[in-house]
């Protein structure tokens, strides 16, 4: 009896429990609520005016809801991304540095739209350059130093290249002058330089085995970062000597400054 009891009772608060999850859900206006755009705008706070390369951006999705983006302050171009909250956008090419500011609103299914909610982006100058132009005569200075140097089409679609002079690197040349060694061929790049160039965002790198010199032998890696200017047709990045593919040591830092001619 105590059995029947108590598997009644468990029966009947199911049922409630049923009963009151249905009447919350049918209490919840899904076409009629007020919508809020919880937690703002998430993305890239700065990039570049460069008209290339998107810039992704994105609020809390909500089924059901469009959202509407703007830019102001400059020219863009806004490309929905994989799901309605997410947009892909291009600013314009811009010759000084600007602010931008990003507008979203959200409408749900219902017809309601939020608040607007804004997000601010500080934009670098941007000028692009191809990457023909990179090749040819630059001159600057290596810490301070005048120098001249000479590039060339790299094995890249985006890269350039420095060769060396009767095994002596095109940069540092004085450190190995000064230790009496030089590269040999037969050993990858024999001193060769390879910058990588990002055409999009104006960075510029370097990663690569740099050779073997005599006497030694020894071993060399090359390592750069930095970037380049279509405004002002200028490379700037700091190189370091590495001893080994880890790319830890940066050993003897040498800042160049180089202008197209």
């Amino acid at each position: 009896m105590k059995k029947s009891i108590f598997y009644s009772l468990s029966v009947l608060l199911a049922f409630a429990l049923v009963f009151t999850s249905c009447e919350k859900e049918d209490a919840f206006d899904f076409d009629n609520y007020t919508p809020i755009i919880v937690g703002g705008v998430s993305g890239p706070a700065s990039g570049y005016a460069s008209g290339l390369a998107p810039l992704t951006y994105s609020v809390v999705y909500r089924g059901g809801s469009t959202y509407t983006w703007a830019v102001s302050g400059i020219g863009a171009t806004i490309v929905p991304g994989a799901i309605p909250s997410i947009a892909n956008i291009t600013f314009d090419q811009s010759d000084i540095d600007v602010g931008a500011t990003i507008t979203v609103t959200e409408t749900t299914q219902g017809g309601k739209t939020s608040e607007a909610v804004t997000y601010a982006v500080a934009l670098k100058k941007f000028k692009a350059m191809a990457i023909g132009e990179f090749l040819g005569s630059w001159t600057g200075t290596e810490n301070g130093n005048a120098i001249t140097l000479t590039a060339i089409a790299g094995p890249d679609a985006t890269s350039i290249k420095f060769m060396p002079t009767a095994g002596l690197p095109a940069i540092m040349s004085a450190k190995f002058a000064g230790w009496g060694e030089s590269f040999q061929p037969g050993f990858g790049p024999e001193g060769a330089i390879t910058v990588d160039l990002n055409l999009q965002t104006g960075a510029v790198s370097a990663h690569h085995y740099w050779g073997q010199t005599l006497p030694g032998p020894y071993d060399y890696w090359f390592s750069a970062s930095g970037e380049w200017s279509g405004i002002t047709r200028s490379i700037n990045m700091t190189c370091y000597m590495q001893f080994d593919s880890d790319y830890v040591d940066d050993y003897n830092e040498t800042v160049m400054v180089l202008t197209k001619d």
